[in-house]
């Protein structure tokens, strides 16, 4: 080390204090997190006994200008230093005082990759995308020879406040609005009060009734039990603290704890009563505590920390987004491995990105061209639809193998739905069909542009077929063909007088939704949730929230604390299939499922298809079925299918006995990481309606509908008027075409 520049490392706070150095610089300003209060704390509840808590500190006389919190760990040989931090941590930064010199760090990050026997890779997240402090890490990462790279860990949605309490209400929607003063109203009604708590009087009684909310809420509980009572300890001797209180009669349902230092205040913790939810507790709160703060403490800012989670959209006007740094050795030879598999991961990246952008671009020509010409198909010259030879010709279902490989070639060419192709839909046709469907398949100058498998719903009434099994409707096309138009024609085509045709749930991304017009009506149908693997699985699981990973590391603990080992294991040859399948069937039979009569079970109808289809796509090299162990008992289990870019995860299922260690979600974590690793599909897709735990993997959905051709307009009219009593807002089980 440099002569003139004196590094020094201790293991915890105390030594500073004991070695009487003036920390009064690093004290809680606007952002407990970003003092010598904070590391202590968690440094106490989280990391006791972690013998790689170090602070690295640069002091002049008694005074330290720079101290860099991490923490050293060595897992699998390689040696890593990170910032010292966990899911409580919503920011991260070296702490600073007005006169540190940014430059400094490159001989702390030497002192301290030194001082863990030469690291490999070092990691510091979240941190402010803007801040000097992460720009600087990243310089001089890379003065001391590292290779940085930056990562997105979650977005951060803020409001900036230039108004009082009513000029903030004005700028919020009217849905907003009318709900705070509505629920406000309600709750006082039945007799609701709400308080702050700023100081330490009665703190411990504040406590206790904060953690008799959390302890009702939907919240997991903390890993960490005592972490966030010691928090809320701290901030009410220093007069950071915000705590609201929800009583209802005396009775504690709702809580949140707030942070407010020097002009910003920061939402920390929210939860309240499941059982109180039809009082909006949480709005009411809510509502309480951001006046309070806006006209009381006068605040510049009101931050809602980590995620994008949508209802804080509701109350923030603003998002910036925290990123994280990635640095390795490249002088180490596990370091420089590190380095290659993180370029080779952001290289294919990139390379997935421009061909998706090109897939698109191509996708936005198509449907382009499918509304100037309609039906045609591009040719060398532009022909009428009558010149191009265009026709449905109808064919009954039983000659469905002899077009097998026509149908197959069209769903290849637009990858994302492997269950559209005859290895799904023979076992499907053979054990769910009623033998009466028929085959649809349009022509152009000899090519296959679209192809459907019917079935008459009513007399003069047609649907794709559409069993429950089928994540979309049996409805293929190369992009080309104009939806409403293929309809309009396949009518005319379609045994006996057809008054309408009805196409069901089709997904947007495959064929862009029609708008609504005389003769044609969309349905939403559900939405569903998908999983981009995009860049390394750390960045991903990363992004995810607090519960869920909290969740998986306090179960992941508890059974290795019981000795259970667990194991993770992907079944890909037909052979396994028909063992796998009766492992499935034991899950499902000992769960609801047996007892609502829909379990898979090997000598049932569903047990029949889902082992034919799996052994179908198993001989083809596109099936795989997941199966979780704990020791030697299977304890959850995914049925998924693939083509080139995705993989569908069509059935999951669970030894519910287990509930209380959640094995689908370890199973799902692991299984996800594989995928991540291997890099060889685009995206995850789960094809069923958005449910609550599939928010926990993904912020990403859309919405399938239906369409619906009628043969006149008045046909329309009439289905509607029908229809209009038995619709409720959600049509999730309703069907297109049915009168």
């Amino acid at each position: 080390m440099s002569n003139e520049i004196d590094v020094r490392a201790c293991t915890a706070t105390s030594a500073l204090v004991s070695a009487e150095y003036d920390l009064r610089e690093f004290a809680a300003k606007d952002n407990i997190e970003v003092s010598i209060d904070w590391f202590e704390l968690l440094q106490k509840q989280v990391y006791p006994d972690d013998p790689g808590v170090r602070y690295y500190f640069i002091a002049e006389r008694n005074t330290p200008s720079i101290i860099l919190p991490l923490r050293l760990t060595n897992k699998g040989g390689v040696k890593a230093i990170e910032s010292l931090g966990n899911y409580y941590t919503s920011l991260y930064t070296p702490l600073l005082t007005n006169d540190s010199d940014l430059l400094s760090l490159r001989h702390i990050l030497a002192f301290a990759s030194c001082d863990h026997g030469g690291a490999h890779v070092m990691r510091f997240a979240p941190m402010d995308l803007e801040s000097p402090a992460y720009k600087g890490l990243l310089s001089e990462l890379r003065a001391i020879g590292w290779i940085p790279f930056k990562f997105f860990c979650f977005g951060n949605w803020f409001l900036t406040v230039d108004f009082n309490w009513d000029g903030y209400l004005k700028k919020r929607s009217a849905n907003l609005r009318s709900s705070i003063k509505r629920r406000n109203k309600d709750f006082s009604a039945v007799g609701g009060t709400l308080e702050v708590v700023t100081n330490a009087d009665g703190i411990e009684q504040e406590i206790a009734a904060f953690q008799e909310v959390y302890t009702a809420s939907w919240k997991i509980p903390e890993p960490y039990p005592d972490f966030v009572p010691s928090l809320i300890r701290r901030l009410s001797t220093i007069g950071m603290l915000r705590l609201g209180i929800a009583r209802l009669q005396g009775r504690p349902i709702a809580a949140q704890l707030w942070i407010v230092g020097e002009g910003k205040a920061s939402i920390y913790k929210v939860a309240y009563s499941k059982e109180f939810g039809s009082l909006s507790p949480g709005t009411v709160l809510t509502a309480f505590l951001l006046k309070h703060v806006i006209e009381q403490d006068q605040v510049k800012e009101v931050d809602f920390l980590i995620g994008d989670d949508e209802y804080k959209k509701i109350w923030m006007n603003d998002r910036r987004e925290r990123w994280g740094i990635v640095a390795y050795n490249p002088r180490t030879i596990i370091g420089f491995a590190l380095l290659v598999k993180e370029v080779a991961g952001r290289t294919a990246k990139i390379i997935r990105k421009k061909i998706i952008e090109i897939f698109l671009k191509s996708q936005q020509l198509g449907s382009r061209a499918s509304r100037i010409f309609r039906l045609k198909v591009f040719t060398p010259t532009q022909k009428s639809p009558r010149d191009q030879k265009m026709s449905w010709t109808i064919h009954p279902i039983a000659q469905f193998a002899e077009f097998k490989n026509e149908w197959d070639a069209l769903v290849q060419s637009r990858p994302g739905t492997p269950f559209l192709g005859s290895a799904f839909l023979l076992p499907l046709l053979d054990i769910f069909g009623t033998g009466e469907e028929q085959l649809c398949l349009l022509h152009s100058d000899g090519q296959l542009c679209a192809a459907a498998i019917m079935q008459r719903r009513q007399k003069s009434i047609w649907q794709t077929f559409q069993p429950s099994q089928l994540p979309l409707g049996a409805w293929v096309t190369n992009g080309n063909v104009d939806l409403v138009s293929a309809c309009r024609e396949l009518m005319c085509r379609l045994p006996g007088l057809t008054l309408g045709i009805g196409v069901s749930q089709i997904d947007p991304r495959i064929q862009s939704r029609p708008h609504d017009s005389a003769k044609v009506r969309t349905q939403d149908y559900i939405e569903t949730a998908w999983v981009d693997i995009e860049g390394c699985f750390e960045t991903y699981w990363e992004a995810r929230g607090k519960n869920l990973k909290q969740n998986s590391r306090k179960q992941r603990n508890k059974l290795q604390a019981e000795g259970i080992e667990i194991r993770i294991e992907c079944i890909t040859t037909p052979e396994e299939v028909n063992k796998a399948i009766e492992d499935y069937g034991s899950l499902e039979s000992a769960g609801w499922k047996a007892a609502d009569g829909t379990a898979i079970l090997p000598d049932n109808a569903q047990g029949h298809f889902y082992r034919k289809m799996l052994e179908n796509f198993c001989s083809m090299g596109r099936g795989r079925i997941y199966r979780y162990w704990f020791d030697d008992k299977v304890v959850a289990m995914d049925l998924c299918i693939h083509d080139d870019a995705v993989i569908v995860i069509l059935k999951t299922a669970y030894d519910e006995s287990y509930r209380a260690v959640s094995p689908s979600t370890l199973m799902r974590q692991d299984e996800f990481q594989q995928l991540f690793q291997e890099q060889k599909f685009l995206r995850i897709e789960f094809y069923g309606k958005v449910m609550e735990w599939h928010t926990r993997w993904t912020t990403q959905n859309r919405t399938l509908y239906h369409v619906t051709e009628y043969r006149w307009a008045w046909l329309k009219k009439l289905h509607a008027r029908m229809s209009a009593p038995a619709e409720g807002p959600s049509q999730e089980t309703s069907s297109p075409a049915q009168t």
